[in-house]
């Protein structure tokens, strides 16, 4: 009798560890899932905040909440999440003005706290998608804004080294990690993959900057030659007229 107590009260245990694994497992799979499966469904994404182009309407650790719509329903003073078309960065700013350009919309936007608009129009088929804003929620989007600050890149970069660590430990003195999370090395490959095509961006974007800074040096140096031909054209007219 106290030997089937025992057992029952062992397995009833295990029962519960299984339980709470399988629940953290699917909550940890419906919060990295979750987003994807929202966009591709229901054309729902998250667009968060980083810089401070839209205050005062949006701050930086604001998000905007976006729906997908056809660019024929876009609308000056509407807000679009999209990708520069010149740089790839990506950013939500206030269109300012649509018009047609050889069968396309070509939509120009503007950051509310900025001078001017976008130096490339966002370009766009009429039946084209667009992310569009339809609701702001304030201060969600203050933990991503400070993991892309430097202070948050070191934290991240210090947990992912905890981490990394303790994974070790677990791997030498207790069950190997193989045995719990057969895909790991998958993982450890996908999220490697994520981080290069980051950086890949990034300088590509450094590139674009780049370019663009070189060619207005060279517009400027035309500009000086042209200004100096100009005023020697004029001192020998000058010149001319006095004899």
């Amino acid at each position: 009798m106290a030997k089937a107590q025992k057992l029952a009260g062992k397995n009833s245990t295990t029962l519960k560890k299984v339980l709470l694994k399988a629940f953290i497992w699917g909550f940890a799979g419906l919060l990295i899932a979750g987003p994807s499966i929202l966009h591709s469904q229901a054309g729902i994404g998250i667009s968060p905040i980083l810089t401070g182009s839209m205050r005062p309407y949006g701050n930086p650790g604001d998000v905007f909440i976006t729906k997908q719509t056809k660019a024929t329903n876009l609308k000056v003073g509407d807000i679009i999440s999209v990708n520069s078309q010149m740089t790839g960065v990506f950013y939500a700013h206030r269109i300012v003005k649509i018009t047609d350009f050889a069968g396309r919309l070509r939509v120009v936007t503007k950051g509310d706290a900025n001078v001017a608009p976008e130096l490339d129009p966002f370009m766009v088929a009429p039946k084209g998608l667009v992310s569009k804003e339809i609701l702001r929620v304030k201060w969600m989007g203050r933990p991503l804004l400070y993991l892309t600050s430097t202070q948050g890149r070191q934290a991240a970069l210090a947990l992912m080294v905890f981490a990394n660590v303790v994974g070790l430990f677990m791997f030498l003195f207790r069950k190997q990690v193989k045995d719990h999370n057969p895909f790991y090395i998958q993982i450890y490959k996908d999220l490697y993959a994520e981080a290069h095509a980051a950086q890949v961006m990034k300088t590509r974007e450094l590139k674009v900057f780049k370019d663009l800074f070189e060619a207005s040096l060279e517009d400027k140096k035309l500009l000086e030659t042209e200004l100096q031909i100009t005023k020697h054209d004029i001192n020998q007219y000058q010149l001319t007229k006095g004899k």
